[in-house]
């Protein structure tokens, strides 16, 4: 690949990361158009008007069909006392709005709301009380009349009836069809055709697996009505894609404030073998690769790491390349200097250490030895931090566990979690490191699986991983092994994750790729 065309492609990605991470990904649809706020009819075109001023996402609107197959925009089965359903169009004229609109045609609100492009139409098919072929012959009638004026890609359709969404996917394959009534899980949804759920925000509370399952399956996700600020903040912290709502405005006050607070919550953790400083490594010496080491560090923006394999000098060269960082940690041999680290970077006008240590992976946790099978010392590093922002603290162990000792390996999984309760339980927590054994062993499911932390990969929104995580300073190496690995207790979330694929020249930084997470709390 070029040059050029690999920095562009790196532009890209990390835009797309800030983005990602730096906003909430839930939009404003508008119930029946915006009308709470200045006494506007429900589902009138002056509503319409309203919600595409506020800069809404969408607006829902409720769609009947009359007497005479004329689809009109109102929420009730009569309006204004004159039953819709047996009623012919010219009869429904006889009543005004109060502003004075009559009944709006589906038609006519379509043609207004497609004078612009950025408020979707969001189209309820209401079901109708005379009986499902009724419910099915107004479906038909709105596909061909959203077709017939071309509004494909503005319209999006719920509706309570599941024969009514499945009859407007077999008409139009295309079309986004969400389901309104709650009792359904994704995975049915999905193999339906339809987008997604659109469920009353309750029954997202009584079945709390739904919004993930749906996101796993590539879903997107609404939930109505929600008009309170703690119930909108739910669902924005489970970044569900659409929050139907009464009140427009106040949901875009609730998401501003919250983004501005998660942004204040959320820091960049990552995970770095950076390789021991090898005469052996022709080509790869530390004195040409450390350079580019420190500036992905600095370009990614790491707000907080673990190293291993570091030695002293090491450490001091990154120390040196990395102002506004310190680090903590000693050296495996014997407690000071002396062998590899498993050291902590930090930034300096983010965290402070409010306490730290070291610790040996093995039976003795307080000299220098090796534990169980393994064939060399392994020293874990950890801090209790605090967040200068917030006060928020949470402790950071750092470990590499060793390569050969599969005893050594699952005993210093339960080693760490043992100390981090000792230490101080019920803080969170963050474990991360080399842990020489990829997501398939059963040392890492110690962890993954033990109740208290979850890899950092299955907890993210979004995932970057397009190689293994060692590469033995093979910038070509291929595969889904990951043997570098973040792991994290609640609360924290996780918005993206990455292998941090980064080169120079042909080659590597280091022989294994970073591992990094913006998470929140």
């Amino acid at each position: 690949m070029k040059p050029l065309i690999r920095i562009f492609i790196m532009l890209i990605v990390c835009t797309m990361w800030q983005v990602t991470s730096a906003q909430s990904v839930s939009q404003v649809i508008a119930h029946r158009g915006a009308w709470k706020v200045e006494g506007l009819p429900q589902n009138s075109i002056a509503s319409l008007h309203r919600a595409i001023e506020l800069g809404c996402a969408g607006t829902e609107f409720d769609v009947h069909l009359t007497k005479d197959d004329v689809l009109v925009v109102n929420h009730d089965n009569d309006f204004y006392g004159i039953d819709i359903g047996t009623a012919t169009y010219a009869e429904l004229l006889a009543k005004k709005l109060p502003n004075g609109e009559a009944i709006p045609t589906a038609e006519a609100y379509l043609r207004e709301g497609m004078k612009q492009q950025k408020t979707k139409l969001i189209y309820e098919l209401k079901t109708s009380k005379l009986g499902k072929e009724r419910t099915l012959h107004s479906a038909d009638l709105s596909v061909a009349l959203v077709k017939r004026l071309g509004a494909e890609d503005m319209v999006e359709y719920i509706a309570f009836d599941y024969d009514a969404c499945k009859r407007i996917v077999e008409l139009d394959p295309n079309a986004k069809v969400y389901y309104l009534n709650s009792d359904l899980p994704p995975a049915q949804l999905k193999q339906d055709g339809l987008a997604g759920p659109d469920y009353h925000f309750n029954a997202f509370k009584q079945n709390p697996t739904w919004i993930k399952e749906a996101h796993d399956l590539g879903l997107a996700v609404n939930a109505w009505t929600v008009n309170t600020e703690d119930e909108m903040r739910n669902l924005l912290n489970q970044h569900v894609e659409f929050i139907t709502t009464d009140e427009p405005a106040l949901l875009f006050d609730v998401i501003d404030r919250f983004n501005a607070e998660q942004h204040t919550r959320e820091f960049n953790v990552a995970t770095y073998n950076i390789r021991y400083d090898a005469a052996s490594d022709t080509g790869n010496l530390w004195k040409d690769r450390s350079p580019h080491l420190a500036q992905l560090i600095k370009f990614h923006g790491f707000d907080i790491f673990g190293t291993q394999e570091g030695l002293k000098h090491q450490l001091e060269d990154l120390s040196g390349m990395l102002p506004g960082y310190a680090y903590i940690g000693v050296g495996r041999n014997d407690g000071k200097d002396g062998g590899e680290h498993s050291a902590i970077f930090f930034r300096t006008d983010r965290f402070e250490v409010v306490k730290k240590g070291d610790f040996w992976l093995a039976e003795n946790t307080e000299i220098p030895n090796k534990g169980w099978d393994a064939v060399l010392p392994r020293i874990c590093t950890w801090g209790l931090f605090k967040d200068k922002q917030t006060g928020f603290e949470f402790f950071l162990f750092n470990a590499h566990f060793d390569h050969r000792g599969v005893e050594a390996r699952k005993e210093s999984a339960k080693l760490i979690v043992k100390k981090a309760h000792e230490l101080g339980a019920g803080i969170p927590m963050i474990i991360m490191g080399d842990f020489n054994v990829d997501q398939h062993n059963e040392s890492y499911r110690v962890l993954n699986e033990g109740g208290e932390v979850t890899d950092a990969y299955e907890l993210a929104a979004v995932r970057y991983a397009p190689s293994p995580t060692f590469t033995g300073f093979d910038v070509k190496r291929k595969g889904d092994s990951r043997i570098d690995h973040i792991f994290l207790s609640k609360p924290f979330d996780v918005t993206r994750y990455g292998i941090l694929t980064d080169s120079y020249e042909g080659k590597t930084p280091s022989d294994h790729f970073p591992v990094m997470a913006t998470v929140r709390y």
